[in-house]
Order: structure tokens, then C-alpha cells, then sequence
């Protein structure tokens, strides 16, 4: 099982998401890529290493690939980085802050 340090960017110690991400960001996003970003949110807040891609698609029952293309969508969205060693595992997952949200129409009232 390939292992990754996971590193937190944000100030945020509990398992919170942002408005931002909510309002912004989750609305146009694959579920299961949502369940991943937030499993990532929640294991920050316990370790900040030891995290496998394996063990997420056991938590969430799902497959290594959807976990992959997870990372891929979040680091696309500029929530994520993802450092891959030479060997081109992943080594290190850093959670960005979702400070400024993507220009979009969106507008919720609550």
C-alpha cells in the first residue's frame, strides 16, 4: 500500500467546509469527488500522515481510480496539490483553502 503525508494549508483543525466550497464549488461537482475532499478535510483533522489511497476507497467503498480522479478534479480546481515521487506515487497531498471561489452565477439565499 502506497502511503502519502498529507499537509494542511488552512487554519482549520475540525472537520468544517467552507461556504465557499459549498456554495461554489460542491454544486458543480461529481458526488463522489465531494466525498473524497471531504474524507481528506476529516483525516487532517486526526493525522497528518499514513494516508493511502486504498484506505480511502475502503472508507468510502469506492475505487482507487475514482480516488485518483478525485485528486485530479480538486488539484484542477486549485483545492489541492499533489507531489508524486519519481516512481509516480503520491507523496505528499497539500488541502488548499477554497479563499477565493470560481467566477460563476451561482447565488444561494438562505
Amino acid at each position: 500500500m502506497n502511503c502519502f503525508n498529507l499537509h494542511n494549508k488552512s487554519n482549520i483543525s475540525d472537520t468544517l467546509l467552507s461556504n465557499i466550497f459549498i456554495d461554489e464549488y460542491m454544486p458543480s461537482a461529481n458526488g463522489t469527488y465531494v466525498k473524497v475532499y471531504i474524507t481528506l478535510l476529516r483525516m487532517l483533522s486526526g493525522c497528518t500522515s499514513g494516508a493511502s489511497v486504498s484506505g480511502i476507497a475502503d472508507v468510502l467503498d469506492i475505487m482507487e481510480n475514482d480516488v485518483l480522479r478525485a485528486f485530479t478534479y480538486w488539484e484542477k480546481q486549485s483545492l489541492l496539490t499533489v507531489k508524486r515521487a519519481s516512481n509516480g506515487f503520491i507523496s505528499d497531498i497539500t488541502v488548499l483553502s477554497p479563499d477565493t471561489a470560481p467566477s460563476s452565477n451561482i447565488s444561494v439565499v438562505f
